[in-house]
């Protein structure tokens, strides 16, 4: 089957927007098309006179217009036509444009939550995936997350797997979000918030695809190579939702330093852990899962930990929810330093803390260097290095070897890089290498490993005076401003990415 041109619009919401809404859709379909059909993602009664009378004004119309009507849906049919090649549709039912599966899910609204159940259990019977939905939720731009309480529709849309979901409410700010996937889902889904008619801002969406009964495995696996993977938005009953920033960090601190709440115990003695109120001043960003903060002792201002919220030990411990977002700031954090000519080093440490008396919570260390002529400048370090401390660097060809490696058993604790080139490096700790875990102190072989990762990025940054983050520490006043400059940055970034 060939690609399907049609559009979606934003809510038309005054009755002097129905004649700019018919006008601007003919001149795209003249200009642009042929488009099959167009949706509207808003749509009242009151403007209903209007339209009707515009549409007739017009020359007949080239494309089918649906409707998501908010009026009384009980009496209303499945697909009413008020003009030739305009119809209003009824909520909760699925219907076929062009093969393509379309359903008006107006809970945000309505909160009819029986009509929504029932909706989706006859889906789940038929098997149905929808190719379109159309909401009337808030998703906030900001945070990326519902506001409210919305469990029922997470479930309901876990399981409908949407591939695009648009919606046009207040404020009527136009922005995306994705690709992500619902669980277990093959297909990628976006999220679309458009503008009402007539706006500024964007609230005509064109859109070229297939419908999703004709993909097969083949599209799948090409939609899935391309952009990096986002987390699921949708996950309502699992968010903690965010008000202004700081107040975000404290309400989130305090939930997660209480005993129980979470999977795994966090402990007052982790450095790492949120029950440990010391350093909260360098936090940079939470998220659902995980946590961004400037690194104690930073060797420049883009040197940064990400840090799940649970006290585990390694990356194989972790949800997949939490793994997901780690990507995802992985992924933020390289386009952004891209866009400054910085190249990304990270590295992984699953290690016991030299005392070897606490467990080690997992973290992945990332700065941003200097772009330099070679990318191999830090494998060449690396090799180097190694050598003279004398512990085995295994050259990987992806991030799945690894796995591979670990889940064979060979290993329990490891240093991975990810180099600037691309290339990713492994140290498997050896056995003899644990049992010099108690010889306490900086010259102790444990030490030196346990510190190698970040002796690696102070070289290649030519800061040799700063492998050991202790002598590296700042004043608390110097530390909160450069984390407040840099969390000004990092999420007028994020939005800029999502905008």
């Amino acid at each position: 089957m060939e690609l399907t041109k049609f559009l979606v619009c934003g809510a038309i919401k005054e009755e002097s927007e129905a004649e700019l809404f018919l006008s601007r859709i003919l001149r795209v379909q003249e200009k642009q098309g042929p488009f099959s059909f167009v949706l509207c993602c808003g749509f009242d009664l009151k403007q209903l006179v209007s339209l009707t009378t515009a549409a007739e004004k017009k020359e007949e119309l080239s494309l089918e217009v649906y409707l998501a009507s908010q009026h009384k849906w009980d009496s209303v049919p499945l697909k009413e036509s008020i003009q030739k090649n305009v119809y209003t549709l009824r909520p909760f039912e699925v219907f076929e444009v062009c093969s393509f599966r379309i359903s008006f899910i107006p809970c945000g609204l309505s909160h009819d939550w029986n009509a929504f159940n029932s909706f989706v259990e006859s889906c789940m019977r038929s098997q149905t995936q929808l190719d379109i939905a159309i909401l009337d939720i808030s998703l906030d731009r900001q945070s990326l997350h519902l506001q409210g309480q919305y469990s029922d529709l997470s479930k309901g849309l876990a399981q409908l797997k949407p591939r695009y979901s648009f919606c046009s409410v207040e404020p009527f700010e136009y922005f995306e979000y994705g690709p992500f996937l619902f669980e277990d889902s093959f297909t990628l889904s976006r999220f679309i918030h458009l503008s009402h008619v007539g706006s500024k801002q964007k609230w005509l969406y064109a859109l070229s695809m297939k419908p999703v009964a004709y993909l097969d495995e083949t599209n799948w696996i090409k939609e899935r190579s391309g952009p990096s993977v986002l987390p699921n938005p949708f996950q309502f009953d699992k968010i903690v939702e965010e008000e202004e920033k700081e107040v975000a960090n404290v309400r989130f601190l305090e939930k997660y330093s209480l005993d129980g709440d979470a999977k795994k115990p966090h402990q007052a003695s982790c450095w790492f852990c949120l029950a440990n109120e010391k350093d909260l001043h360098l936090i940079v960003d939470v998220g659902q899962y995980c946590f961004l903060a400037l690194a104690k002792g930073y060797l420049s201002k883009y040197h940064l930990l990400i840090v799940p919220i649970e006290h585990v030990g390694s990356r194989f411990e972790l949800s997949t929810e939490t793994w997901k977002e780690v990507q995802f700031y992985l992924s933020l954090l390289e386009n952004w330093w891209s866009s400054m000519n910085l190249q990304i080093f990270w590295f992984e440490r699953s290690m016991k803390p030299p005392s070897g008396n606490e467990v080690n919570h997992m973290q992945i260390q990332v700065i941003g260097m200097p772009i330099r002529e070679s990318l191999s400048f830090v494998s060449n370090l690396l090799d180097r290095e190694s050598k003279r401390l004398g512990v085995t660097i295994w050259e990987l060809g992806s991030e799945t070897e690894f796995e591979e490696k670990y889940r064979s058993g060979k290993m329990d604790e490891y240093i991975l890089f990810k180099l600037p080139d691309g290339c990713y490096a492994l140290h498997v700790v050896e056995s003899e290498n644990k049992r010099k875990r108690k010889y306490a102190g900086t010259q102790s072989p444990y030490f030196a490993l346990f510190s190698f990762g970040r002796k690696i990025a102070a070289l290649a940054m030519n800061m040799p005076q700063k492998i050991d983050w202790k002598k590296s520490v700042n004043d608390m006043k110097e530390e909160e401003q450069v984390t407040n400059e840099l969390r000004e940055e990092f999420l007028s970034w994020k939005r800029k990415m999502f905008s």
